[in-house]
């Protein structure tokens, strides 16, 4: 968890070119002051001091721009981390929208198949004959069965089903 936290600091902590060239500047001028700090009296005369000085300045050059490019390719590096982590963030975020979806779609089917229908309303039947009443033992034939079976619970059902 630590990890996506690190990341994400990191994504949204871009690099700007001037924060590139202030520590490049910087990463430098410390390598200037260590050069100095280095080249002190080293006991060796075999060498003229125009030439020692020659040589370390043109090793400050080569060591600023070596810490340089290493700056950037951890820069480059960290980038790449950075966006590896979005696009696995991104994956997780779709896998997980995806399983609440199915699950929204599977409590809908559920609540569908555990809802009643609705009980009582109106009834409306379109027929030219006179009934006397819907009580199934008053009335008998067929338009009062069939007009009471709408009305009445039944101790028995039709099957719809081949067989």
């Amino acid at each position: 968890m630590s990890n996506s936290n690190y990341w994400k600091r990191m994504r949204n902590r871009r690099l700007s070119r001037r924060a590139v060239l202030r520590s490049a500047a910087t990463a430098g001028v410390g390598a200037a002051g260590l050069a100095l700090v280095g080249c002190g009296d080293d006991d060796d005369d075999d060498q003229p001091q125009a030439v020692a000085q020659q040589q370390q300045q043109q090793d400050q050059p080569q060591a600023a721009a070596q810490q340089q490019q290493d700056q950037q390719q951890e820069a480059q590096a960290a980038q790449q981390a950075a966006d590896q982590a979005d696009q696995q963030e991104q994956a997780a975020a779709q896998q997980d929208a995806a399983q609440q979806q199915q699950q929204q779609a599977a409590t809908a089917q559920a609540q569908q198949e555990l809802e009643a229908p609705p009980i009582g309303g109106e009834l409306r039947i379109s027929d030219t004959s006179d009934l006397a009443s819907f009580d199934g033992f008053l009335t008998f034939g067929y338009k009062a069965f069939l007009h009471g079976h709408n009305c009445y619970p039944m101790l028995t059902q039709f099957s719809n089903n081949p067989g």
